[in-house]
Protein backbone atom coordinates (compact mmCIF):
# COMPACT_ATOMS: atom_id res chain seq x y z
CA UNK A 1 0.00 0.00 0.00
CA UNK A 2 1.55 3.48 -0.76
CA UNK A 3 2.37 5.74 2.04
CA UNK A 4 0.07 8.40 1.26
CA UNK A 5 -3.00 6.24 1.75
CA UNK A 6 -5.01 6.82 4.98
CA UNK A 7 -4.87 3.03 7.45
CA UNK A 8 -8.70 1.43 7.05
CA UNK A 9 -9.04 0.50 10.22
CA UNK A 10 -9.02 -3.79 10.82
CA UNK A 11 -10.70 -6.21 13.22
CA UNK A 12 -8.17 -5.85 15.38
CA UNK A 13 -7.82 -2.54 15.73
CA UNK A 14 -11.25 -2.43 17.06
CA UNK A 15 -10.42 -5.96 19.89
CA UNK A 16 -7.65 -4.05 21.25
CA UNK A 17 -9.64 -0.91 21.65
CA UNK A 18 -12.63 -2.70 23.51
CA UNK A 19 -9.95 -5.59 24.82
CA UNK A 20 -11.27 -8.77 23.91
CA UNK A 21 -10.43 -11.18 21.35
CA UNK A 22 -11.12 -10.53 17.51
CA UNK A 23 -13.44 -12.98 17.54
CA UNK A 24 -15.79 -11.56 20.29
CA UNK A 25 -15.74 -8.40 17.95
CA UNK A 26 -16.86 -10.62 14.53
CA UNK A 27 -19.60 -12.29 16.58
CA UNK A 28 -20.68 -8.96 18.51
CA UNK A 29 -20.77 -7.10 15.08
CA UNK A 30 -23.06 -9.88 13.92
CA UNK A 31 -25.13 -9.48 16.61
CA UNK A 32 -24.55 -13.05 18.15
CA UNK A 33 -26.02 -13.79 21.39
CA UNK A 34 -23.58 -15.45 22.43
CA UNK A 35 -22.14 -11.89 23.46
CA UNK A 36 -23.79 -9.73 26.02
CA UNK A 37 -26.46 -7.21 25.08
CA UNK A 38 -23.96 -4.46 26.70
CA UNK A 39 -20.46 -5.98 25.06
CA UNK A 40 -22.38 -5.97 21.62
CA UNK A 41 -23.20 -2.09 21.92
CA UNK A 42 -19.33 -0.82 23.21
CA UNK A 43 -17.88 -3.14 20.42
CA UNK A 44 -20.15 -1.51 17.64
CA UNK A 45 -19.80 2.10 19.21
CA UNK A 46 -15.75 1.61 19.27
CA UNK A 47 -15.97 0.30 15.67
CA UNK A 48 -18.28 3.49 14.75
CA UNK A 49 -15.46 5.54 16.30
CA UNK A 50 -12.96 4.67 14.44
CA UNK A 51 -14.18 3.66 11.25
CA UNK A 52 -14.00 0.56 10.94
CA UNK A 53 -16.74 -1.72 8.45
CA UNK A 54 -16.83 -4.93 7.75
CA UNK A 55 -15.55 -5.84 3.91
CA UNK A 56 -19.15 -6.66 2.41
CA UNK A 57 -16.98 -9.09 0.05
CA UNK A 58 -15.47 -11.15 2.78
CA UNK A 59 -18.96 -11.06 4.49
CA UNK A 60 -20.32 -12.73 1.57
CA UNK A 61 -18.03 -15.42 1.64
CA UNK A 62 -18.14 -16.33 5.07
CA UNK A 63 -22.00 -16.60 4.71
CA UNK A 64 -21.71 -18.89 1.70
CA UNK A 65 -19.22 -21.31 3.43
CA UNK A 66 -20.86 -21.65 6.71
CA UNK A 67 -24.50 -21.78 4.90
CA UNK A 68 -25.72 -18.47 6.35
CA UNK A 69 -29.28 -17.82 5.13
CA UNK A 70 -28.84 -13.83 6.06
CA UNK A 71 -29.19 -11.61 3.52
CA UNK A 72 -25.61 -10.02 2.31
CA UNK A 73 -25.72 -6.41 1.07
CA UNK A 74 -23.66 -6.09 -2.25
CA UNK A 75 -21.04 -4.21 -1.96
CA UNK A 76 -21.47 -0.54 -3.76
CA UNK A 77 -18.80 1.54 -6.01
CA UNK A 78 -20.15 5.34 -7.37
CA UNK A 79 -19.64 6.88 -10.45
CA UNK A 80 -19.99 10.46 -9.77
CA UNK A 81 -20.46 12.68 -12.97
CA UNK A 82 -20.78 16.70 -12.62
CA UNK A 83 -23.78 16.91 -15.22
CA UNK A 84 -27.26 17.15 -13.57
CA UNK A 85 -29.37 15.11 -14.80
CA UNK A 86 -29.68 11.33 -16.76
CA UNK A 87 -30.96 13.27 -19.88
CA UNK A 88 -27.84 15.58 -20.23
CA UNK A 89 -25.35 12.51 -19.06
CA UNK A 90 -26.99 10.10 -21.69
CA UNK A 91 -26.25 12.91 -24.37
CA UNK A 92 -22.50 12.54 -23.53
CA UNK A 93 -21.81 9.42 -26.16
CA UNK A 94 -18.23 9.04 -24.17
CA UNK A 95 -19.81 9.62 -20.76
CA UNK A 96 -22.40 6.55 -21.58
CA UNK A 97 -19.14 4.43 -22.62
CA UNK A 98 -17.21 5.34 -19.32
CA UNK A 99 -20.25 4.35 -17.12
CA UNK A 100 -21.40 1.18 -19.05
CA UNK A 101 -18.14 -0.56 -18.88
CA UNK A 102 -17.43 0.69 -15.09
CA UNK A 103 -20.82 -1.31 -14.28
CA UNK A 104 -20.69 -4.06 -16.45
CA UNK A 105 -17.21 -4.68 -14.56
CA UNK A 106 -18.55 -3.77 -10.87
CA UNK A 107 -20.79 -6.06 -11.58
CA UNK A 108 -18.76 -8.93 -12.84
CA UNK A 109 -16.69 -8.32 -9.37
CA UNK A 110 -19.30 -8.62 -7.15
CA UNK A 111 -20.07 -4.62 -6.55
CA UNK A 112 -22.70 -2.82 -7.60
CA UNK A 113 -22.31 0.53 -9.32
CA UNK A 114 -24.26 3.71 -8.71
CA UNK A 115 -24.84 6.43 -10.62
CA UNK A 116 -24.49 9.61 -8.86
CA UNK A 117 -24.95 13.40 -10.87
CA UNK A 118 -23.23 16.44 -9.22
CA UNK A 119 -23.69 19.43 -11.20
CA UNK A 120 -25.60 22.35 -11.11
CA UNK A 121 -28.89 21.78 -9.13
CA UNK A 122 -28.11 18.34 -8.55
CA UNK A 123 -26.47 16.94 -5.43
CA UNK A 124 -24.45 19.04 -3.30
CA UNK A 125 -20.70 17.75 -1.83
CA UNK A 126 -23.16 17.76 1.72
CA UNK A 127 -25.70 15.34 0.17
CA UNK A 128 -23.10 13.74 -1.55
CA UNK A 129 -21.27 12.35 1.65
CA UNK A 130 -24.33 11.70 3.25
CA UNK A 131 -25.34 9.75 0.63
CA UNK A 132 -22.13 7.70 0.22
CA UNK A 133 -22.01 7.11 4.02
CA UNK A 134 -25.70 5.68 4.11
CA UNK A 135 -25.06 3.30 1.68
CA UNK A 136 -21.82 2.35 2.59
CA UNK A 137 -19.90 2.88 -0.26
CA UNK A 138 -16.38 3.73 -0.07
CA UNK A 139 -15.17 3.44 -3.82
CA UNK A 140 -15.97 6.49 -6.27
CA UNK A 141 -15.13 7.02 -9.08
CA UNK A 142 -14.74 10.55 -10.72
CA UNK A 143 -16.69 10.04 -13.91
CA UNK A 144 -14.96 12.52 -16.80
CA UNK A 145 -15.87 16.10 -15.05
CA UNK A 146 -16.35 18.77 -17.06
CA UNK A 147 -14.59 22.43 -16.61
CA UNK A 148 -17.53 24.43 -17.25
CA UNK A 149 -19.62 22.45 -15.05
CA UNK A 150 -17.60 23.10 -11.72
CA UNK A 151 -15.80 20.69 -9.73
CA UNK A 152 -16.92 19.10 -6.15
CA UNK A 153 -14.83 19.45 -3.08
CA UNK A 154 -15.08 16.74 -0.64
CA UNK A 155 -12.89 14.72 1.93
CA UNK A 156 -11.60 12.70 -0.29
CA UNK A 157 -9.28 10.81 2.35
CA UNK A 158 -12.32 8.88 3.61
CA UNK A 159 -12.78 6.86 0.01
CA UNK A 160 -10.55 5.18 -2.24
CA UNK A 161 -10.48 6.99 -5.50
CA UNK A 162 -9.86 6.65 -8.89
CA UNK A 163 -10.43 9.03 -12.01
CA UNK A 164 -11.57 9.24 -15.60
CA UNK A 165 -9.71 11.95 -17.11
CA UNK A 166 -11.02 15.52 -14.98
CA UNK A 167 -7.00 16.17 -15.04
CA UNK A 168 -7.75 19.63 -13.60
CA UNK A 169 -9.36 19.16 -10.27
CA UNK A 170 -8.54 17.69 -6.77
CA UNK A 171 -7.77 15.14 -5.70
CA UNK A 172 -4.61 13.61 -7.31
CA UNK A 173 -5.82 9.92 -8.03
CA UNK A 174 -5.37 6.56 -9.64
CA UNK A 175 -6.09 7.62 -13.03
CA UNK A 176 -7.59 6.24 -16.21
CA UNK A 177 -8.09 7.27 -19.71
CA UNK A 178 -8.24 7.04 -23.72
CA UNK A 179 -4.53 8.11 -25.10
CA UNK A 180 -5.47 11.67 -26.55
CA UNK A 181 -2.05 12.03 -27.12
CA UNK A 182 -1.68 8.49 -28.98
CA UNK A 183 -4.94 9.63 -30.59
CA UNK A 184 -3.90 13.14 -32.11
CA UNK A 185 -0.27 11.39 -33.32
CA UNK A 186 -2.42 9.10 -34.87
CA UNK A 187 -4.82 11.30 -36.97
CA UNK A 188 -1.91 13.00 -38.28
CA UNK A 189 -0.12 10.48 -39.14
CA UNK A 190 -2.97 8.92 -41.04
CA UNK A 191 -3.59 12.30 -42.69
CA UNK A 192 -0.16 12.49 -43.51
CA UNK A 193 0.13 8.97 -45.36
CA UNK A 194 -3.15 10.24 -47.13
CA UNK A 195 -1.50 12.84 -48.84
CA UNK A 196 -2.73 15.84 -46.63
CA UNK A 197 0.27 18.48 -46.18
CA UNK A 198 -1.72 21.34 -43.67
CA UNK A 199 -3.37 19.44 -41.28
CA UNK A 200 -5.11 21.58 -38.43
CA UNK A 201 -6.24 20.72 -35.49
CA UNK A 202 -9.42 21.89 -33.24
CA UNK A 203 -10.69 21.11 -30.19
CA UNK A 204 -12.96 21.91 -26.89
CA UNK A 205 -10.62 24.31 -24.20
CA UNK A 206 -12.22 22.34 -21.57
CA UNK A 207 -11.50 18.84 -23.15
CA UNK A 208 -7.72 19.99 -23.02
CA UNK A 209 -8.09 20.93 -19.78
CA UNK A 210 -9.85 17.81 -18.95
CA UNK A 211 -7.39 15.42 -20.42
CA UNK A 212 -4.13 17.58 -19.02
CA UNK A 213 -3.24 19.34 -22.89
CA UNK A 214 -3.00 15.82 -24.23
CA UNK A 215 -5.11 16.40 -27.70
CA UNK A 216 -2.18 19.54 -28.21
CA UNK A 217 0.89 17.56 -27.16
CA UNK A 218 0.40 15.24 -29.33
CA UNK A 219 -0.27 17.71 -32.15
CA UNK A 220 2.54 19.50 -31.58
CA UNK A 221 4.88 16.31 -31.18
CA UNK A 222 3.97 15.04 -34.29
CA UNK A 223 4.32 18.49 -36.08
CA UNK A 224 7.85 18.99 -34.97
CA UNK A 225 8.21 16.84 -37.73
CA UNK A 226 6.84 18.90 -39.92
CA UNK A 227 8.64 21.34 -42.35
CA UNK A 228 8.06 24.97 -40.96
CA UNK A 229 5.80 25.48 -44.50
CA UNK A 230 3.09 23.09 -43.05
CA UNK A 231 2.86 23.76 -39.69
CA UNK A 232 -0.62 24.81 -38.51
CA UNK A 233 -1.38 26.28 -34.91
CA UNK A 234 -4.56 24.61 -33.44
CA UNK A 235 -7.60 26.12 -32.94
CA UNK A 236 -9.57 26.13 -29.49
CA UNK A 237 -12.99 26.83 -29.01
CA UNK A 238 -14.10 28.30 -25.73
CA UNK A 239 -16.66 27.74 -23.30
CA UNK A 240 -20.41 26.92 -24.35
CA UNK A 241 -19.53 28.05 -27.50
CA UNK A 242 -22.58 28.28 -30.38
CA UNK A 243 -22.22 26.27 -33.56
CA UNK A 244 -22.33 29.82 -35.65
CA UNK A 245 -19.68 31.69 -33.85
CA UNK A 246 -18.04 28.23 -34.08
CA UNK A 247 -18.39 28.30 -37.54
CA UNK A 248 -17.09 31.95 -38.09
CA UNK A 249 -14.18 30.91 -36.38
CA UNK A 250 -13.46 27.68 -37.68
CA UNK A 251 -13.80 29.61 -41.20
CA UNK A 252 -11.25 32.52 -40.81
CA UNK A 253 -8.76 29.76 -39.25
CA UNK A 254 -8.83 27.18 -42.08
CA UNK A 255 -8.30 30.13 -44.99
CA UNK A 256 -5.77 31.80 -43.09
CA UNK A 257 -3.41 29.17 -42.78
CA UNK A 258 -4.27 27.07 -45.84
CA UNK A 259 -5.49 24.57 -43.84
CA UNK A 260 -6.21 21.06 -46.11
CA UNK A 261 -7.38 18.90 -43.46
CA UNK A 262 -8.76 19.36 -39.96
CA UNK A 263 -8.70 16.89 -37.09
CA UNK A 264 -11.27 17.73 -34.29
CA UNK A 265 -12.93 15.61 -31.28
CA UNK A 266 -16.32 17.17 -32.07
CA UNK A 267 -18.24 14.24 -33.68
CA UNK A 268 -20.07 16.74 -35.44
CA UNK A 269 -17.36 17.89 -37.30
CA UNK A 270 -18.92 17.56 -40.64
CA UNK A 271 -21.73 20.07 -39.36
CA UNK A 272 -19.12 22.20 -38.33
CA UNK A 273 -17.90 22.49 -42.05
CA UNK A 274 -20.69 22.92 -43.52
CA UNK A 275 -21.60 26.12 -41.35
CA UNK A 276 -18.30 27.77 -41.70
CA UNK A 277 -18.96 27.31 -45.89
CA UNK A 278 -16.96 24.11 -46.76
CA UNK A 279 -17.79 21.32 -48.58
CA UNK A 280 -16.19 18.16 -46.98
CA UNK A 281 -14.35 16.46 -48.82
CA UNK A 282 -14.28 18.82 -51.62
CA UNK A 283 -12.91 22.12 -49.97
CA UNK A 284 -11.47 20.08 -46.91
CA UNK A 285 -10.96 17.07 -45.27
CA UNK A 286 -12.29 15.96 -42.03
CA UNK A 287 -11.85 13.39 -39.14
CA UNK A 288 -12.85 12.82 -35.90
CA UNK A 289 -10.79 11.82 -33.08
CA UNK A 290 -13.53 11.23 -30.51
CA UNK A 291 -15.45 8.59 -32.50
CA UNK A 292 -17.64 5.50 -30.50
CA UNK A 293 -18.42 2.11 -32.40
CA UNK A 294 -21.34 2.19 -34.31
CA UNK A 295 -18.79 4.95 -36.22
CA UNK A 296 -21.13 7.49 -38.28
CA UNK A 297 -21.01 6.60 -42.11
CA UNK A 298 -18.66 8.07 -44.05
CA UNK A 299 -16.69 10.01 -41.02
CA UNK A 300 -13.04 9.23 -40.71
CA UNK A 301 -11.41 9.09 -37.76
CA UNK A 302 -9.79 7.73 -34.42
CA UNK A 303 -12.30 4.99 -32.56
CA UNK A 304 -12.04 5.78 -29.02
CA UNK A 305 -12.47 2.49 -26.55
CA UNK A 306 -15.09 4.21 -23.88
CA UNK A 307 -16.02 1.02 -22.57
CA UNK A 308 -12.18 -0.41 -21.84
CA UNK A 309 -11.48 3.10 -19.79
CA UNK A 310 -14.80 2.54 -17.56
CA UNK A 311 -14.17 -1.42 -16.67
CA UNK A 312 -10.16 -0.42 -16.51
CA UNK A 313 -11.25 2.65 -13.64
CA UNK A 314 -13.53 -0.30 -11.42
CA UNK A 315 -10.56 -2.62 -11.66
CA UNK A 316 -8.29 -0.67 -10.08
CA UNK A 317 -10.84 0.61 -7.61
CA UNK A 318 -11.88 -2.65 -6.45
CA UNK A 319 -7.92 -3.41 -6.08
CA UNK A 320 -7.97 -0.41 -3.97
CA UNK A 321 -11.09 -1.16 -1.69
CA UNK A 322 -9.75 -5.22 -1.08
CA UNK A 323 -6.26 -3.69 0.16
CA UNK A 324 -8.31 -1.09 2.03
CA UNK A 325 -6.27 1.98 0.70
CA UNK A 326 -7.78 5.36 0.98
CA UNK A 327 -7.12 9.02 0.50
CA UNK A 328 -4.36 10.47 -2.02
CA UNK A 329 -1.78 7.71 -2.82
CA UNK A 330 1.55 8.78 -2.96
CA UNK A 331 3.10 7.45 -5.81
CA UNK A 332 -0.66 7.46 -8.30
CA UNK A 333 -0.88 4.87 -11.39
CA UNK A 334 -2.29 6.40 -14.72
CA UNK A 335 -3.30 4.03 -17.50
CA UNK A 336 -4.04 5.06 -21.03
CA UNK A 337 -6.14 3.22 -23.72
CA UNK A 338 -5.21 3.64 -27.05
CA UNK A 339 -8.02 4.43 -30.02
CA UNK A 340 -7.72 2.87 -33.55
CA UNK A 341 -8.07 4.35 -37.07
CA UNK A 342 -11.06 4.32 -39.06
CA UNK A 343 -11.15 5.20 -42.89
CA UNK A 344 -13.95 7.24 -43.79
CA UNK A 345 -15.06 8.68 -46.91
CA UNK A 346 -14.59 12.86 -45.26
CA UNK A 347 -11.30 11.95 -45.58
CA UNK A 348 -9.99 10.32 -48.88
CA UNK A 349 -6.67 9.35 -49.91
CA UNK A 350 -5.01 12.71 -52.23
CA UNK A 351 -5.06 11.98 -55.82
Amino acid sequence: MDAGHSKRPTVKDVARLAQVHFTTVSLALRDHPRIPQATRDRIRRIAEEIGYKRDPLFMALVARRGGAQQPVPTPRMAFITNRSTREAFDAGVHLRGFYEGARLQAEAMGYSCDLLFAGPGAMTAEALSAHLKQTGTEGVIIGAFEPQLGTIEMDWSRYAVVKIDARYMAPVATFVSNDQMQVARLAHQRLRALGYRRIGMAINRHDEEATGGLFSAGCLVEQVGFPLSERVPPLSFGYNLRMDSAARQFREWVLKHRIDAVLCNWTSILDLAAAAGFRVPGDLACCCVCLTEPVPEGLAGVVQNHRAVGQKAAEALALSLKTGARGVPARPSFTYVEGYWRDGASAPAVV
